[in-house]
């Protein structure tokens, strides 16, 4: 369920302080599949971000023996937003946070497994509500339920993470701002190829990766003339 309500001054939100990960939810490359480990809720992940880049992703704690929150920053100035995630059995205060100017949005996802449902909140400014719509019709859970067969995309920021493992079966998807602008050439078009992002008419896809068969290759990926090598292997 969605609602807006009126805001108070508290401060901007592309200058909130950000805790670090904790260190047994490192590793894969991915905060929010790193930050799913240990959580007893299911961590969403946007595939869309209305074109805003990841600045800052962190956690912090709600109370003793509790389960930390997501506390994620897209954009900046004029067009950003925060995203906060925490279990609906532990929700944080600073879910209810208030910001001037700016639109908050909550919604409940539901829970996997042994996993408790989750509230996500957006507060939002600069980003219409047809595209916090899209935010919200694509978060994508980092867990994955034993025996189901729905199998979670690889999502990956490649201005930050420059390598993926991806099995032969799921995808990568590049979780980039303006995704009409990238293009990519494979060194090994035999182990992936590269599907192109863009306008689809009532919405917009990222681009990405899809496995052909098992290998290591390199793509250059070139971003308005900005190239970012990326190492992808498909298990």
């Amino acid at each position: 369920m969605k609602r807006r309500v009126a805001l108070l001054a508290v401060t901007a939100v592309g200058f909130l302080a950000l805790t670090s990960l904790p260190a047994n939810a490192m590793g894969s490359g991915n905060p929010y599949q790193d930050a799913q480990v240990g959580l007893n809720y299911v961590v969403y992940q946007p595939s869309f971000t209305a074109g805003l880049s990841l600045k800052k992703f962190g956690m912090h704690t709600c109370g003793v023996g509790k389960d930390e929150a997501l506390n994620v920053n897209y954009g900046s100035g004029k067009h950003n937003f925060l995203l906060t995630e925490s279990s609906i059995n532990n929700i944080c205060p600073m879910n209810m946070m208030l910001i001037r100017g700016a639109t908050r949005t909550v919604v409940t996802k539901p829970g996997a497994g042994n996993l408790t449902a989750t509230q996500v909140v957006i507060i939002s400014v600069g980003i219409e509500r047809a595209q916090l719509n899209v935010i919200f019709s694509h978060l994508v859970p980092r867990y994955t339920a034993s025996g189901s067969k729905v199998v979670a995309p690889i999502l990956v920021d490649p201005t930050v993470v420059t390598n993926a493992s991806v099995q032969l079966t799921n995808v990568v998807v590049f979780t980039v701002p303006d995704p009409e602008n990238w293009k990519a050439t494979v060194a090994d078009p035999t182990i992936v190829s590269f599907t192109p992002g863009g306008n689809q008419g009532t919405y917009t896809t990222n681009p990405g990766l899809k496995p052909l068969k098992k290998g290591s290759t390199v793509v250059t990926l070139d971003h308005n003339g900005t190239l970012i090598a990326f190492t992808v292997t498909v298990y």
